[in-house]
């Protein structure tokens, strides 16, 4: 079995959305990284080698996660499983066990050329890779899966949060739980963190598209960058539009 750079862990239940196959076939022109998706979703696609399927109920997820963390989960929309992103290298780590980092991310994402911005030397360094909830990656070991179990000023809070029935964004350092994230417990611990957002992140404006690129270095600022009359192209595994080459 190879071993990947990566494994994306993506719990989703019900039906797909009709991009599905899309977010597939980028996958397959990333074939150093590997998805695991944890679903009850039936339905015939055509998968990639490097995208497994975990069939799975929404009980059954939900009882893992409980007899994993011995705590008494209350998930009431699927919109609450964003809170449980920092968990799964400790949920799923027999199923990890052949990648050098695990990592949540978003299905309505297109993927570019991951090589060829996330080097070997980030890999090397960094224990955490990117800060947002579409697409954050951690470094697969013992004790960076269980670090957001570690207190954050004094208080464990992991416990208090997971077993909330409302969304807290724990999975990200924006939103309801900004300074009490899976981000700040990793820099309450001096781990080596990648922030810079390298996504294409595009907000849908009335009238416009434009891009939201997030700064967490700079008092965690949004920048807006107008796309007017830009073309953005998906090509062989390469995202580029005309005005910025995009990887």
């Amino acid at each position: 079995m190879k071993n990947f750079k990566c494994t994306f862990v993506i719990p989703y239940f019900g039906s797909f959305p009709n991009y599905f196959p899309l977010f597939l076939k980028s996958c397959d022109y990333n074939r150093d990284y590997s998805w695991i998706i944890v679903t009850d979703n039936t339905n015939d696609y055509t998968y990639p080698e490097n995208v497994k399927v975990l069939q799975m109920s929404f009980e059954n997820f939900k009882n893992r996660i409980e007899r994993k963390l011995n705590i008494k989960v209350d998930i009431r929309d699927y919109h609450k499983i964003c809170d449980f992103k920092p968990t799964y290298g400790y949920i799923f780590e027999e199923e990890l066990k052949k990648s050098k980092f695990w990592g949540f991310c978003d299905m309505d994402l297109v993927f570019g050329d991951l090589n060829s911005f996330i080097s070997d030397d980030m890999l090397d360094t960094y224990d955490k890779i990117f800060c947002l909830g579409h697409l954050t990656m951690f470094r697969n070991t013992f004790e960076i899966n269980r670090e957001f179990m570690k207190p954050l000023n004094g208080n464990v809070i992991y416990k208090k949060v997971l077993s909330l029935p409302d969304t807290y964004v724990f999975d990200e350092p924006v939103g309801i739980g900004n300074g009490r994230c899976v981000h700040d417990i990793f820099i309450e611990n001096n781990r080596k963190i990648f922030s810079e957002d390298f996504s294409l992140n595009l907000k849908i404006e009335p009238s416009n598209i434009v891009q939201v690129k997030f700064n967490y270095e700079n008092n965690k600022q949004w920048t807006i960058i107008n796309h007017k009359n830009d073309v953005c192209l998906w090509n062989k595994g390469k995202i580029e539009d005309t005005v910025n080459n995009y990887v």
